[in-house]
């Protein structure tokens, strides 16, 4: 199953944007992150303090069975975005997979029990939060926040292109390792071939930790 990091609702919170001569100095939205995290924390994670993201609104981190997700509260007022993004793993993935699926039900077990909460939607990557204008006519979501995993060939093709790059990362380490440490392999001056290595240690560390931020 697929999580649909995608939450659009109507939520029973004053509107605490605040406005200077008609512009907008403060967007809102940190009302409804603080009570999303206390949700979050009452579920078992452990949550950051929000911080101010301008027009996205307000993000925290969610720290829960060893994994960290990403979420984002934007104000629509009465209208709300919420997103709860799965940061990229490499160690333990399919672990990490079963337990932000886990997480996001929870939530929308929390949301749909609390009176706060109105007209839970939740929606894939792809398709992105909804309008807000169209959310109080949307209706609670029956399906949550779980979809059947992509089996077509091109879905199949996209998921084994995620797992395979770990791997080519980790091997793109390992082959800037062995020319450091034996740079007679290839042609060119020693002090050459020794910075060549070194450079792709570099590159392939830069992005394995990228992709696990």
């Amino acid at each position: 199953m697929t999580v649909k990091p995608w939450a659009g609702f109507i939520a029973d919170f004053p509107d605490d944007t605040v406005e200077e001569g008609g512009d907008i100095t403060l967007f809102g939205g940190r009302n409804v992150a603080v009570a999303i995290g206390d949700i979050l924390t009452g579920l078992g994670c452990q949550v950051s303090e929000p911080d101010y993201g301008e027009a996205h609104g307000w993000t925290f981190d969610a720290y829960y069975q060893g994994g960290r997700y990403w979420c984002q509260v934007t104000s629509f007022h009465p209208a709300y975005f919420f997103l709860l993004d799965s940061t990229a793993v490499i160690l333990g993935a399919r672990k990490k997979d079963a337990a932000y699926a886990e997480l996001a039900v929870k939530l929308a077990a929390a949301l749909a029990k609390d009176q706060r909460f109105h007209n839970v939607t939740w929606h894939s990557r792809r398709d992105g939060p909804p309008v807000p204008d169209e959310i109080e006519t949307l209706g609670a979501d029956s399906d949550g926040p779980l979809a059947p995993d992509d089996m077509s060939l091109r879905g199949r093709a996209k998921r084994w292109g995620q797992g395979c790059l770990p791997i080519g990362l980790i091997l793109l380490i390992l082959f800037g390792g062995v020319i450091a440490v034996a740079p007679g392999l290839l042609p060119g001056s020693r002090s050459e071939n020794i910075f060549a290595g070194v450079f792709w240690i570099v590159v392939g560390l830069f992005l394995l930790i990228r992709r696990s931020m």
